[in-house]
């Protein structure tokens, strides 16, 4: 269910503009000159992609949040979650926070430059069994800290279809699942940043 279907020759835009930018490349060192506008031409193509699909990402998360009565918070988190006790106690970068009642989840960054990996954690205030057979997708993993129970792939962001089934799956067993998390009074947190 969690698997995406994939063709030897499938159209993935990363993919495709790589071989462009080497073919360009190629072609540029054969006619010796254009190297460098050629090679700043591709570096923006693939900095406008990224700020594109990162985009598309965000919207896709807001609109899953008005769907599912949720609240779309940003890049912060509520104070009462215990990120430092967790194996994403290091995430420097936290984006697209959404939460309801006692349910959060949001993308992040752990580490820097090469190393460096993107998760989306799905959390809620509940045992593990709460997210049912979702949680046990190919590559998924659940921690417990606390009265949280957190679900991740370690090594990736979660596309949306696997949040739906991990929140649908909540949503079974939350009967009292509402529209807000009641942060009143309570101050939201920022990651740090280098």
């Amino acid at each position: 269910m969690f698997s995406t279907q994939r063709t030897a020759l499938g159209l993935d835009p990363t993919k495709i503009l790589l071989g462009i930018g080497v073919c360009v490349v190629a072609l540029t060192v054969l006619s010796h000159g254009w190297f460098w506008y050629v090679w700043i031409g591709f570096l923006a193509v693939m900095l406008i992609l990224h700020f594109f699909r990162d985009g598309q990402r965000t919207k896709q998360i807001r609109q899953f949040a008005v769907d599912k009565g949720l609240t779309f918070i940003g890049d912060s988190l509520p104070t009462h979650f215990p990120i430092q006790q967790t194996s994403s106690r290091l995430a420097h970068s936290i984006s697209r926070a959404v939460v309801g009642n006692e349910v959060l989840l949001f993308d992040c960054r752990i580490g820097h430059g090469k190393g460096s990996r993107a998760r989306t954690i799905v959390a809620a205030r509940r045992e593990p069994s709460a997210f049912g057979w979702a949680r046990f997708g190919p590559d998924l993993e659940t921690e417990q800290t606390g009265d949280w129970t957190l679900v991740y792939s370690a090594n990736r962001v979660l596309d949306l279809q696997e949040i739906r089934a991990l929140i649908s799956e909540l949503s079974h067993s939350m009967s009292h699942m509402g529209p807000n998390l009641n942060v009143a009074g309570s101050q939201a947190i920022r990651p740090e940043t280098e």
